[in-house]
């Protein structure tokens, strides 16, 4: 089977090339050539913009040209840098050489380099008047190709793509910082609690995910499969047992099944896992790094960037499964009539086993409860009888120490205590291995390794989860997961 390899663009023709090729050679000579820490960010100029008016001080920024209003003598036009933009005053009488670079090389999108005075618009808006004009990069699509202004998502294709979002929206641009503050807020709130941070293998040779579909790849070198991993458990608890007691990783995972609105074939999830630390310890843990993520995100990049953001916080809710589907489904689960109108709410047939039921309860949780949801609320004791790896309520031993963190409709993040049986946890695993067996395909499931580990013990451990993505669909007020994603 024969490559597939494509090189331009559709928008890109040979004649835009050569087009680009000519214009670099006709602006060579007003290329920037100095030193960069001679540039300053707009942002920086902005903040202090009152100071450059009051000294008289030449400054010098660069950014993306966006718009252009040419009025024969005189032009304005809008530079943006990130989100920011500021207004450039043009003038054939005042400066004649910039003036005539731009009527001659210039064209929307180029990046360029401008040396002024600041001062005012008419309507008392920051303005650059222009005296030096230099290129940093030109761009080579026509307006409504590179994203720029109005025609940013005229090409049904390039409106996929980061880069063009982000050029014609600049609330996008902050959005994605905004996204660094968090990740930021995240992990000093971690290094303030004592976690150290772990990187574990990606590529694994065995598959660790329940019934969940592996990705499969394949070692040339070592004639051999190889799969992306679905989580960093198996990792981070031979790490717990090998004798780390606070341990967290930020990183990839990947699912080989549906994606829709809150799914996604790739994602990233932040595991932190603690030793000797009560599962009602570990919720508050968690509470109390979102209430530190979203405050950081607000302090930052609230108001005009992100209006949106409302960080009127109280103590998070508490609500046991079982009372929450009273209250918002209106059905005891814990009888077979409640059971049947569960199945018959979400279309799925009558269960047949303790299994099926557990698994449709889960389902009803998330189908019919979690839209009820608007405030972050923990549900707790949620039912026992899929999840192996994870510790029963020693009150309950139907339900699990283990609460979902919902906000908004969206399940982000997740508490659990880690059974430490290993004798229990080998028994789990080996009744699984039916399932896996009837699975499409042939998979690797290794647990030997981590078996090794859980059979040398580990102390108790409470662990949270958090789905980054659907994190920042919430601090962005994001509906669909998918939007999120940078398409290359």
């Amino acid at each position: 089977m024969s490559s597939i390899i494509h090189i331009l663009p559709d928008e890109i023709s040979q004649d835009d090339i050569d087009d680009l090729k000519k214009r670099y050679d006709r602006v060579r000579e007003y290329i920037w050539q100095k030193d960069y820490k001679n540039l300053i960010s707009l942002s920086q100029v902005l903040e202090t913009f009152i100071r450059f008016i009051e000294t008289g001080k030449s400054l010098c920024i660069y950014g993306r040209v966006i718009k252009v209003d040419d009025f024969g003598k005189l032009i304005f036009a809008e530079l943006q840098d990130e989100f920011r933009s500021i207004e450039l005053k043009l003038s054939f009488n005042i400066n004649p050489l910039p003036f005539d670079i731009w009527k001659q090389y210039v064209k929307l999108g180029d990046w360029i380099v401008v040396s002024g005075q600041a001062s005012y618009s008419r309507d008392g808006d920051p303005q650059i008047e222009v005296h030096d004009l230099s290129f940093l990069s030109l761009c080579g699509l026509l307006p409504n190709y590179s994203g720029i202004s109005e025609h940013a998502l005229s090409s049904k294709r390039a409106s996929r793509f980061v880069h063009t979002q982000m050029i014609s929206n600049p609330k996008e641009v902050a959005a994605s910082k905004a996204r660094s503050t968090a990740l930021l807020a995240i992990r000093e709130f971690l290094a303030d609690e004592n976690f150290d941070e772990q990187i574990t293998p990606i590529l694994t040779n065995s598959f660790h995910g329940g019934g969940s579909h592996p990705f499969t790849t394949y070692s040339r070198h070592e004639n051999r499969d190889l799969y992306l991993r679905l989580t960093a458990e198996i990792a981070i608890k031979m790490l717990i047992a090998g004798g780390l007691s606070r341990v967290y990783e930020i990183g990839p995972s990947f699912r080989n099944e549906t994606t829709d609105s809150l799914h996604m074939l790739g994602f990233t999830l932040l595991e932190a896992y603690a030793v000797c630390v009560t599962f009602d310890e570990m919720i508050e843990l968690l509470e109390r790094m979102i209430i530190r993520v979203f405050s950081d995100v607000k302090n930052v990049w609230g108001g005009d960037e992100l209006p949106h953001l409302n960080l009127e916080f109280q103590k998070f809710d508490r609500i046991p499964a079982k009372y929450a589907i009273s209250k918002f489904v209106g059905v005891d689960f814990t009888l077979a009539e409640g059971i049947a109108k569960l199945a018959k709410l979400v279309g799925a047939e009558f269960p047949k086993n303790d299994e099926e039921t557990t698994k449709l309860i889960y389902r009803a949780v998330e189908k019919l409860v979690y839209p009820s949801i608007t405030r972050p609320t923990f549900l707790t004791e949620l039912p026992a009888g899929i999840s192996p790896l994870i510790q029963e309520n020693p009150q309950d031993s139907t339900t699990l120490q283990r609460a979902f963190l919902v906000w908004n409709g969206i399940q982000f993040g997740e508490v659990f205590s880690s059974k430490l049986d290993a004798v229990s946890i080998t028994e789990d695993i080996m009744k699984q291995t039916v399932d896996w067996k009837s699975m499409s395909g042939i998979v690797n499931r290794d647990y030997r390794n981590f078996l090794h580990a859980m059979f040398c013990g580990i102390p108790p451990t409470s662990v949270m989860d958090v789905g980054i993505e659907r994190l920042f669909m919430l601090l962005l007020g994001k509906k669909d997961i998918r939007t999120l994603l940078i398409d290359i």
